[in-house]
This record gives C-alpha cells, structure tokens and sequence, in this order.
C-alpha cells in the first residue's frame, strides 16, 4: 500500500509539474505572440509612412519635370528671339553729317563682334555638353543639362545687356552729334 501510496503521490506532483510546464510554456507563447503583432502593427505603419513619402517624392519628381520643360520652352524662346535679333537689321536713324560712313562700320564692327561672341559661347557651351565615349549615360546627366542651361541662359541674358549698352551708346553718340551740329 506503501508504495501505491508513493506512485500516487509521484503521480501528482507530475501532474502539477506538467500543468505548471504548459501554464508557463502558453505564457511565454502568449508573450510572443504579442511581441509580433506588436511588430507586425509597427511594420505595416513604416510600410505606411514609406509608401506615403513615395508619393511625395513623385509628386515633387512632377513637378520639378514640369519646370524643367518650361524652362526649357524658356530656353529656347530666348535663343529663337536672339537669332531673329541677329537676323534683323537694326533700326536706327541714319547719321545726319560726314562720319555717317564711320559710324555705319563701327555699327556693323559691333555687331560682327556680338555675332562672333555669340558663337565663341555657342561653341564652349556645345564642347562642355560633348561628353566622352567612356562616361556613362547616367553619370550627371541632369547636371550637365543644368550647366548648359545655365550657361545659355547667362549668354542671352549677358547678350540682351551688351545691347541694351550698343543702342544706349549709339543714341548718345547721336545726341553728341547733334549736340556738335547745333554748337558749330
């Protein structure tokens, strides 16, 4: 009876050891499972936030595609205006005395020497924009893009300037010649 006695109680202490064992492996389980939902809930929300900064980026890629056309349209508006500047003879009232051949070839020396500067800068901006056989594709495309603009678009603006000062100077020179005929 003794030892059916000892099994018994042997029996029971394993019972609740086992019982113990399961209460604590649920538990640990219990834990685990909500450490990953908990990660899985912080997944999907940086999977939000990237998915949302995706778009941004798009959106501000958009937008800086459609200045970059205008400025291109810009671009090349000016360059049409300035050929068609060059293309057309200037208007300007003819001189009224004996340095009327002078003033004509110092006029058509300006505007050789604005036509020359206009295709020195021409040439320097093409060669920056030829690229070399080993470079890639990819390798600074936009920046070089944006370089030449950059440098096209100082041209004309420089170009509409040194105009500006040619007709600014040919009127004075006028006005000192008048100037001259009324005094004499």
């Amino acid at each position: 009876m003794r030892e059916a006695n000892e099994r018994l109680v042997k029996n029971s202490l394993s019972s609740e050891s086992l019982a113990e064992s399961l209460s604590d492996s649920q538990r640990e389980l219990r834990e685990r499972v909500a450490e990953l939902e908990t990660r899985l809930a912080d997944s999907h929300a940086q999977h939000a936030e990237m998915a949302r900064q995706l778009e941004a980026v798009k959106h501000e890629r958009e937008k800086m595609e459609t200045k970059l056309k205008k400025r291109e349209r810009e671009l090349t508006n000016l360059a049409d205006v300035v050929a068609k500047r060059q293309s057309e003879p200037t208007k300007e009232p003819p001189p009224k005395h004996s340095s009327e051949e002078t003033s004509v070839e110092k006029d058509t020396r300006t505007q050789d020497a604005l036509s020359k500067l206009y295709e020195d800068i021409s040439s320097i901006i093409e060669s920056h924009a030829v690229r070399s056989p080993s470079e890639s594709l990819f390798e600074g495309s936009i920046s070089e893009n944006e370089q030449i603009n950059k440098w096209r678009t100082m041209y004309l603006e420089i170009y509409a300037e040194l105009e500006k000062v040619r007709n600014m100077l040919l009127i004075q020179h006028n006005i000192n010649q008048q100037h001259l005929h009324e005094v004499g």
